[in-house]
């Protein structure tokens, strides 16, 4: 038995028609069978929530407007590979802490003549940034810069 378009299925249906066996099983064979499994052939659109107690995996691109956890539950984009974000803007806004960890290097890069790279504290009393270069006695610090601008007000 074989799945077959809605066009085929109808077409085996008139009034008066007289389906055969083979017909009837490629209508239920051109079902999707939530307790067999299957596939969707094309675009599939759901209008309300997909839920899944399992992994949900794609060979093709996802698209989506928002992907989010569970309340108190942790976001995880895990890859043994590259991630690649591609935006004309990302905006990164978190009530609490932001920590990027590497095993490397972390370099922040501009790639224009006007780009800038802005460190901001709004802490207002003690420590507001820190530089810790100081993980051997043999650790440099190197600044280059055509002009270095230092002002303090204390």
């Amino acid at each position: 038995m074989s799945a077959e378009s809605r066009s085929t299925l109808k077409g085996h249906f008139n009034t008066g028609d007289k389906p055969t066996e083979a017909q009837f099983a490629n209508l239920i064979d051109s079902g999707l069978n939530l307790t067999d499994g299957g596939t969707v052939a094309g675009i599939a659109i759901f209008s309300s929530h997909i839920t899944a107690s399992g992994n949900i995996s794609a060979s093709g691109t996802i698209i989506a407007n928002s992907f989010q956890s569970t309340v108190g539950e942790e976001l995880d984009l895990t890859s043994d590979a590259t991630i690649d974000i591609n935006a004309v803007i990302v905006d990164i806004d978190a009530s609490d802490n932001i920590t990027l960890d590497a095993a490397d290097d972390i370099a922040l890069t501009t790639s224009t003549a006007d780009g800038l790279i802005t460190l901001h504290s709004a802490h207002t009393a003690g420590q507001a940034i820190l530089i810790d270069a100081n993980a051997n006695a043999g650790s440099i610090l190197d600044i280059d810069a055509g002009i270095l601008d230092i002002d303090v007000q204390g």
